[in-house]
């Protein structure tokens, strides 16, 4: 088989089931059946295959009327469909080393549609993994289900892999799902099938974060936490928003009555989690936190007159402010500076 450079655009995908086969028939075997697991596009590319000797009509054909049509799935398809090329996301390269984003064209990947052909939407993606939830009937059995999401290997630690599910735990929870790669692509939805949630993210680059298993950390973390009750007359959305310091941004959430620090930019958002309990209508305390996280000290919520949060002050004593106000005061100049006497 040739290698794998159709991924890079290289050359074209294996445009038709005959030319995908001539492929498969020079490669010789890598490991012996069964002895590991080693994901396989080519593969899935095979099972493709199967369904179209299986049902007598093209994979395409059957997908769309077997799921697509059957679920209701406005915005998926099958392939590329050129017709559609203007709605379609422009994907792009990695910045890695520093390097500049280009745009990827899109292309059709012809025999490989199995593997990796869909163009879909997060809210699409999320009805078709409902229909993998117990107690949707509308694709499958519970029974057929229930053995896609048994774990059948390990590829990495805390991870495993069903019968075309990727599964990982979170918590209690035992969550099924799948990855999904394109040039210029990357997407990953996890779902709890018992608690009949999905997560669905899609990103237009190659360096996409993984936003999907931070979101469910957080949801996960949320369901367990105890509420509390905020003061008198104090509302806690009052103290929400985002805030940037020199060193990077935070977000504060009100969750069950307290608030919820966290850096929306790190895949796993419990890492640096703070909770703080709210003491007055303009101070919280940071009362669980790790080491680096300030514990213990009182953040304190500067209000203007439009009774928005002009600055909060805590965490070692330091400010943070609205995008806006940061902008004004750090980026307003060539260069960040301490302020001359009067400014």
């Amino acid at each position: 088989m040739r290698d794998g450079d159709y991924w890079q655009l290289r050359f074209p995908f294996p445009a038709t089931p005959d030319s995908l086969r001539d492929q498969l028939r020079d490669q010789a075997s890598v490991l012996p059946p069964n002895t590991r697991f080693k994901y396989s596009n080519m593969g899935y590319s095979l099972l493709g295959l199967v369904v179209e000797h299986a049902s007598g009509i093209p994979f395409r054909d059957y997908v769309r009327a077997h799921i697509v049509e059957r679920i209701g799935l406005r915005n998926t398809a099958p392939d590329y469909v050129a017709e559609r090329a203007a709605d379609y996301a422009q994907g792009y390269t990695h910045t890695q080393l520093g390097l500049p984003r280009r745009p990827i064209d899109h292309v059709d990947t012809g025999a490989m549609s199995a593997a990796t052909g869909f163009t879909s939407t997060a809210a699409d993606l999320a009805a078709y993994f409902t229909a993998h939830c117990i107690g949707d009937d509308r694709l499958l059995s519970d029974t057929s289900k229930r053995r896609m999401q048994q774990p059948q290997w390990s590829p990495r630690d805390h991870e495993h892999y069903g019968l075309g599910m990727m599964l990982l735990d979170i918590g209690d929870r035992r969550l099924a799902g799948h990855t999904g790669g394109y040039p210029g692509h990357a997407t990953k939805t996890w779902f709890d099938p018992a608690e009949r949630f999905v997560v669905s993210v899609l990103t237009s680059s190659t360096d996409g974060p993984d936003l999907a298993s931070g979101l469910l950390r957080l949801i996960d973390y949320c369901a367990r936490l105890e509420p509390a009750t905020p003061p008198a007359g104090v509302d806690p959305r009052s103290f929400g928003g985002r805030f940037l310091t020199l060193w990077g941004v935070y977000d504060i959430v009100p969750v069950g009555g307290r608030l919820l620090r966290i850096e929306p930019e790190t895949n796993n958002p419990l890492d640096s989690l703070a909770e703080l309990t709210i003491e007055s209508a303009t101070t919280a305390r940071i009362t669980k936190a790790d080491g680096y996280t300030s514990p213990g000290e009182v953040m304190t919520f500067d209000f203007d007159a439009a009774e928005t949060i002009a600055r909060i002050r805590g965490e070692s004593a330091s400010s943070a402010w609205p995008q806006q106000a940061f902008e004004r005061i750090f980026l307003g100049r060539e260069r960040v500076a301490v302020p001359r006497q009067g400014e």
